[in-house]
């Protein structure tokens, strides 16, 4: 962690503004905290000796857990958890003999829904994570996804999910565990979506 005049990059990924007011950003070289007092940044990257650092630099990805706790998403470091008061991460990352592992280590989306249930979107497939477990729930094209490429997840007032990705838009249920397929047949512009898009 580092203190700088200016953020780590000018490639900016993801902005959230938290429940407390302190706004993060996600740029190409790490996670950064504004600091309004000093006009400053705080900057966490990833360090090489240190396994409670950031577990990539390009940051895709924020959202809320809580007030001390943010969901991070990496292009290749996984999915981690930051403890802001502690300044440590804890990755989630794919790995190819746990089938309850995350799916994809590069997270493109996460959201936490008004159930309290955490989703993460990455670049093969959509992930449900069981917080107490540790576990991840996979859902892919073969269960009826129309591309693996999760851009972005939103939610409607009838708690279902609208994903964005390579192939048109997903609507998903989490209850009965379907998908409904929309492509530009069904009026939307275009089949692929851009990064972040929704």
């Amino acid at each position: 962690e580092n203190q700088n005049a200016s953020l780590s990059s000018d490639h900016i990924r993801a902005i959230t503004k938290t429940s407390d007011g302190q706004m993060w950003i996600g740029t190409d070289f790490g996670l950064n905290l504004f600091q309004p007092t000093s006009q400053s940044f705080k900057t966490f990257t990833h360090q090489t000796n240190n396994g409670a650092s950031l577990s990539e630099n390009f940051v895709f990805a924020i959202a809320e857990e809580n007030e001390n706790q943010l969901w991070i998403g990496t292009r290749g470091g996984g999915l981690n958890l930051f403890d802001v008061t502690k300044e440590t991460f804890t990755a989630y990352k794919y790995d190819v003999n746990d089938t309850n592992s995350i799916s994809d280590n590069i997270v493109l989306s996460i959201k936490k829904d008004s159930l309290d249930r955490l989703w993460v979107g990455t670049s093969n497939g959509l992930n449900l994570f069981n917080r107490k477990t540790g576990n991840f729930t996979r859902y892919l094209v073969e269960d009826g996804l129309p591309n693996n490429v999760i851009y972005r997840i939103e939610e409607d007032e009838n708690h279902q999910l609208w994903l964005s990705t390579n192939k048109g838009l997903s609507r998903f249920n989490p209850t009965t565990s379907t998908f409904k397929n929309y492509d530009v047949g069904d009026g939307i512009q275009s089949n692929e979506f851009n990064f972040s898009a929704s």
